[in-house]
């Protein structure tokens, strides 16, 4: 029979998790072996800087596409960071975009706030943008990104904010009472709040949360388990020939997931717990003026298809709804550059 302080130590372990380990004062070192080129990453180091907040906090963020460029600022998913911002750099220069990721709070470089909301989160977006002297700027949010970028369209100002974008972005739980929501709701809404340990072991036994290997070995792992996949339609295969072909893009996802867990491996964990409860606006009362593009796959494993109906149910005629057959995935693939292109010539 197990000592009565050892059942307690598990206990706490699977509800509240280890303890947050120290800020860390910038990106670890590259593996000396990696078989791609230093100058895949050079914007990891060289694009990413840190603004400090009134009240003391920092937010990390990092610039990619065209300096001089439309200002986007890019909410990345969860797992994430900063870093997927990156994925757009190209692109940003092709079509003329300044694409800026911004680390949450607790993530990346950014200093924790436990006690934010979604609203919160918002007002360290207009300070990135003020430290950054952009007159305006247009938003994309993809995945967890989503509520962020509607809590963003509540609070900014109408001369700073011109458009937002949404790819697979999860809609407030309380407005999805279809059964396709269950998964999300017991997730986001009962498991990350209450067992946080469990959904960091959920995340360790990936790839991608296998941060005891170097980011080149979680590449390996990953693209073995991607080649022996079967997709079971026609956007599966669209997503997992994407990941195939584009290595170096992996790469760089793995490590924006190491920056997401870098502070806090229960850091994503508690980002899912915030999108799982109230917003404290209704979705209604965003200003009627504000472009909308919502992009949503009707196969998405992750985000449920209702969710993007319900958000733009809610906006009205403001929203231009795009619906496909993809997964969360395919979906990012697929419309990559239409999504940008429709971005940059609204507002």
């Amino acid at each position: 029979m197990f000592p009565i302080f050892n059942l307690k130590s598990y206990f706490d372990w699977i509800v509240y998790g280890p303890q947050a380990l120290p800020h860390p004062a910038g990106p670890p070192p590259y593996s000396q072996d990696s078989p791609f080129e230093s100058s895949e990453f050079t914007p990891y180091t060289e694009n990413s800087n840190i603004v400090t907040l009134s009240d003391g906090r920092k937010i990390g963020y990092a610039q990619y596409g065209t300096p001089t460029g439309k200002p986007v600022i890019f909410l990345h998913g969860m797992p994430g960071s900063r870093l997927d911002a990156g994925h757009f750099d190209d692109l940003g220069k092709e079509l003329g975009a300044r694409v800026i990721g911004i680390d949450r709070p607790g993530i990346g470089w950014s200093t924790p706030h436990p006690s934010r909301t979604l609203l919160d989160h918002a007002k360290d977006v207009e300070a990135v943008a003020d430290h950054l002297q952009l007159n305006n700027f247009r938003i994309m949010g993809v995945s967890a990104g989503g509520p962020y970028a509607l809590a963003c369209a509540k609070a900014l100002p109408r001369e700073k904010l011109l458009a937002v974008s949404i790819m697979c972005g999860f809609c407030p739980l309380e407005i999805d009472t279809s059964l396709k929501g269950t998964a999300v709701r017991m997730g986001l809404g009962l498991m990350y709040p209450f067992l946080p340990n469990v959904v960091r072991l959920l995340f360790q036994n990936s790839p991608i949360g296998r941060l005891d290997l170097t980011d080149e070995t979680r590449l390996d792992m990953l693209l073995k388990q991607v080649a022996a996949s079967k997709p079971k339609n026609a956007a599966g295969k669209v997503e997992r020939d994407a990941t195939k072909q584009d290595p170096g893009g992996v790469l760089r996802a793995l490590r924006s997931c190491r920056e997401a867990f870098s502070q806090d491996s229960n850091a994503p964990g508690f980002d899912g717990r915030l999108i799982g409860q109230r917003y404290y606006f209704k979705i209604e009362d965003i200003r009627k003026d504000l472009p909308f593009q919502l992009w949503y796959g009707t196969l998405d494993g992750t985000t449920p298809i209702n969710h993007g109906r319900l958000i733009a149910e809610r906006l009205g005629e403001r929203a231009q709804y795009r619906e496909s057959e993809d997964t969360h995935g395919s979906l990012q693939v697929r419309f990559k550059r239409e999504a940008w292109e429709a971005l940059l010539r609204s507002g």
